[in-house]
């Protein structure tokens, strides 16, 4: 099979392809053909700061293609995305609730969600039938993006604003739009870069009322002015 990982070059980021044999799944193990992968923050900013061969991409939408012989949660056929880390299920710590204290999680053992295949354990696995496999590789921002959002205890048409125009922000501003918020606004770093137009964009279409910039020495007097005074969270 192919795996695709990446170098940091001198300049630019190297892609280079790797061929090794296709796993075979036994026991829990299940092996999916990868549909699509996105490209996360947290993998740019891991070119930026190592040169080492890296593997990348934990963003995934993919196919089941085999399973092993213990394997019950999933089928051949499913369409299901990959969680990059997940808990065992079965220790002292997953049985009293405590999942974020697993000693045992399954991971991706250092698999590149840029290759054809991956070996997963079946706990990795979540269901996504009738799902866009592009739009199911956002399944785990848009889990961060809840998790954030719901711990702002926002009142009904409470008035949010947003430090960052990054998918995390626009997501919640979508989020904040979709359970009633009242004045959504986003704030950005400065105007003027082509990236933050096209985030600019994306928040509005998304639900922001309005995007400002830290940059602007008035942006804090902007918010109280679109907020009347009040922001909730």
């Amino acid at each position: 099979m192919k795996s695709f990982k990446y170098l940091q070059g001198k300049k630019d980021f190297d892609l280079i392809v790797r061929e090794k044999p296709t796993p075979q799944p036994t026991g829990n193990q299940v092996l999916v053909r990868v549909a699509a992968c996105g490209v996360c923050g947290t993998d740019i900013h891991i070119l930026d700061r190592f040169s080492e061969y890296t593997a990348l991409g934990h963003e995934i939408a993919a196919t089941v293609e085999e399973i092993g012989d213990s394997v019950t949660k999933i089928q051949v056929g499913d369409a299901v995305v990959v969680e990059d880390v997940t808990f065992c299920g079965s220790c002292e710590s997953c049985k009293n609730g405590r999942t974020d204290l697993c000693r045992n999680m399954y991971s991706l053992q250092g698999q590149s969600g840029m290759g054809e295949y991956l070996l997963v354990h079946e706990n990795m696995l979540i269901p996504a039938a009738g799902v866009d496999p592009v739009a199911a590789t956002l399944t785990e921002p848009l889990a961060v993006a809840i998790n954030t959002f719901f711990a702002t205890h926002l009142p009904a048409e409470g008035n949010l604003v947003i430090f960052g125009l990054g998918i995390q922000g626009i997501l919640c501003a979508a989020l904040a739009r979709h359970y009633g918020a009242g004045t959504v606004i986003c704030i950005g770093s400065k105007p003027g870069t082509a990236r933050n137009a096209r985030r600019e964009a994306a928040a509005h279409e998304m639900g922001a009322d309005a995007v400002l910039y830290s940059a602007d020495p008035e942006y804090k007097r902007s918010i109280a002015d679109l907020t009347a005074g009040r922001v909730d969270a």
